[in-house]
C-alpha cells in the first residue's frame, strides 16, 4: 500500500505527538485529516506549510468522508484525579465512532500503563481504567464491523512541542536549554522506555501500510533515568543540573512481555537517545512559535 491518496483522520491533533504525526503524516504524502475543538493551534513557524494541507473537520461532518484509517490520539491528562474528564472524553469518542465509515482501520494510542494492576496510585488507577475501557471500545467497534484494528501502547514518548516540565525527560531537555538546576522529588531510580516521537510515526506509518490487527507494547531500550541525565550532560560537556528528591517510582515493572515489540517488528531499530535528545534540544533551542488559525472544511 503506498502513501499516496490513503486518507488519515487524527483525533488529537493539539497534543505533542498529534502536531508530529501531522508533520511527518504531510511529508509522507497522505491526505490528512483532523478532528480538533480549538479555533488555534500553537505550532512552529516551520510547520506551518505541513498545517496548511491539513482539511479539519468538525465531528457532525465526519460522514461526508471516507477515510481509509482514524489515529485516536486524544485522552485527558494522566494526573486527572476526577472522573469527569474521562467520561467526557469517552462520550465524544462514540460520537466520532459513530459518524466513521465502517471500513475505517482504527489506531488506537493507549498506554503501557494497562499492562499494570499494583502500585498505582489514584489518579494513575483512574487513567488506567479509561485506557483499558477505550482498548475495549476500540476492539468492540472493530469486530462489529470487521474491520482492522491497530492498539499501539506507548508511555514514556519525548520530541518536539513536549510540554517540558511534565515529564522527567522534558525536565532534563529543560535543564539544558536554559542551563539552568531542575530539581525533581523523584529519586531518579527508575527504568523507562524513552521512545521519540518520529520513532513512534515511524512504527505508525508502517502498521498502516500493512492489513493486519494488532496489540503493539512499544518497547525501546530501557534506559535508568539517573544514568541517562549523567550520560547526557556528559555528551554536551554540561554541569550536573538536575537534582533528584528521595520519592521512589512506585511502579516497579514496566511492560509485562518487554520482548513483545521484538516479535513483532523483530528489525526496527530506534534512534539513538543521545541523537535525539540532542535534536529535541535544538529544536526548541531555535522553534519560534506562532498562532494557526484553524478553518474548518465546510
Amino acid at each position: 500500500m503506498g502513501s499516496k491518496n490513503i486518507k488519515v483522520l487524527i483525533y488529537g491533533v493539539n497534543g505533542f505527538i498529534g502536531k508530529n504525526l501531522v508533520i511527518q503524516l504531510a511529508k509522507s504524502k497522505f491526505d490528512v485529516y483532523a478532528v480538533s475543538s480549538s479555533k488555534n493551534i500553537d505550532i512552529s513557524d516551520k510547520d506551518y506549510c505541513y498545517f496548511k494541507k491539513v482539511k479539519f473537520l468538525k465531528v457532525n461532518k465526519l460522514s461526508l468522508y471516507n477515510f481509509d484509517f482514524a489515529i485516536l490520539n486524544s485522552s485527558p491528562n494522566n494526573k486527572e484525579t476526577s472522573n469527569k474528564a474521562f467520561k467526557t472524553s469517552i462520550i465524544s469518542y462514540k460520537k466520532i465512532l459513530s459518524k466513521l465509515n465502517k471500513d475505517i482501520t482504527l489506531v488506537y494510542l493507549s498506554s503501557g500503563i494497562v499492562c499494570f494492576k499494583n502500585n498505582l496510585n489514584k489518579s494513575n488507577m483512574i487513567y488506567r481504567s479509561y485506557k483499558v475501557y477505550m482498548e475495549n471500545l476500540i476492539e468492540r467497534f472493530s469486530f462489529k464491523n470487521r474491520n482492522k484494528y491497530k492498539i499501539i501502547r506507548i508511555f514514556s514518548t519525548f520530541g518536539p512541542y513536549m510540554p517540558l516540565n511534565k515529564y522527567a525527560i522534558g525536565c532534563l531537555i529543560l535543564s539544558l536549554l536554559n542551563n539552568r538546576i531542575i530539581k525533581l522529588n523523584t529519586d531518579g531510580k527508575f527504568y523507562r522506555d524513552f521512545i521519540y516521537v518520529n520513532d513512534l510515526i515511524k512504527i505508525l506509518i508502517y502498521e498502516i501500510k500493512n492489513s493486519r490487527s494488532v496489540k503493539l507494547n512499544i518497547n525501546s531500550k530501557r534506559f535508568f533515568f539517573k544514568s541517562l541525565c549523567k550520560d547526557t550532560f556528559n555528551h554536551f560537556d554540561s554541569n550536573k543540573l538536575i537534582i533528584f528528591g528521595n520519592k521512589p517510582d512506585k511502579i516497579k515493572n514496566y511492560y509485562a512481555n518487554p520482548k513483545a515489540f521484538d516479535k513483532v517488528i523483530p528489525n526496527f531499530k530506534f534512534k539513538p537517545i543521545i541523537n535525539s535528545l540532542s535534536y529535541s534540544l535544538n529544536w526548541f533551542k531555535s522553534v519560534k512559535y506562532i498562532e494557526f488559525k484553524i478553518n474548518y472544511e465546510k
